[in-house]
C-alpha cells in the first residue's frame, strides 16, 4: 500500500507517456556547473519504457534513470551530456528495489571531465568501485534551452518512468555527504547560491 509510505503529493507515471515538464526557471539551468545536486524519492514498479525509466532530467544536459531490471531490483544511472562524448555512471549491480520507496541523489561538478558524480541511495554513497563509468569528452552541454522534465527523458514521452516519484529537489551546490543524509532523513537542507 503506497499511500501511507510517503507524504503526498507523489506522482504516478505509467511507463508509457506520462511526464511533467516545465520551462526551466534560471535556477534550474546548468545545475551541475561548479557543483550541483539533485535528488528524489522513487518507487519504481519496473525499469520503465525501453528499460530506461527516466526519473528527472533536462534533455541536452543530464538525466537520471533506472535501468537493467534484474529480479526485483533495478540499477541507477546518471548521464551528463558533453559535446565530445557523454559521461555515464551506472551502478554495476541492480540495487534499487522495485515496489518500495528509495531516496536517490546525485552530486556532481561538470567543470572537468575527470570529475565523477557521487550517487547516493538512501543517504549512503555508492562506492566508486561499484559504479561502471563512461568518461565524458569535451565540454558540458548548455541545458538552459531544455525543459526540466520529470518521469520521461523528453516531452515526447521517451524512456518513461513506471512508478511513483516524490520529493524532487535541485540544488545549485554539491551537497556534502552529511547534507544528503539530512535530505534523506527529512531534515531541512537550506538552498545555497
Amino acid at each position: 500500500h503506497v499511500a501511507n509510505t510517503m507524504p503526498q503529493p507523489y506522482y504516478r507515471f505509467d511507463g508509457s507517456d506520462d511526464y511533467i515538464s516545465m520551462a526551466s526557471p534560471a535556477d534550474l539551468d546548468n545545475t551541475f556547473d561548479y557543483g550541483g545536486s539533485v535528488g528524489a524519492w522513487i518507487y519504481p514498479i519496473s525499469d520503465g519504457e525501453s528499460n530506461n525509466g527516466t526519473i528527472i532530467g533536462k534533455y541536452v544536459g543530464y538525466f537520471m534513470n533506472v535501468v537493467g531490471e534484474s529480479g526485483n531490483y533495478v540499477k541507477i544511472n546518471f548521464q551528463h551530456q558533453f559535446d565530445g562524448g557523454n559521461g555515464n555512471w551506472q551502478s554495476t549491480n541492480a540495487i534499487i528495489p522495485l515496489n518500495a520507496w528509495t531516496h536517490i541523489a546525485v552530486t556532481y561538478d561538470n567543470g572537468d571531465v575527470n570529475n565523477n558524480p557521487t550517487i547516493y541511495v538512501n543517504g549512503v554513497a555508492i562506492d566508486s568501485s561499484d559504479i561502471t563509468e563512461v568518461t565524458p569528452v569535451g565540454t558540458r552541454q548548455d541545458d538552459s534551452s531544455a525543459n526540466f522534465v520529470i518521469g520521461s527523458l523528453t516531452t515526447a514521452g521517451d524512456w518513461a518512468f513506471d512508478g511513483f516519484i516524490n520529493g524532487i529537489r535541485s540544488f545549485n551546490n554539491a551537497l556534502t555527504a552529511a547534507e544528503v543524509k539530512e535530505l534523506y532523513s527529512g531534515a531541512s537542507v537550506p538552498f545555497k547560491y
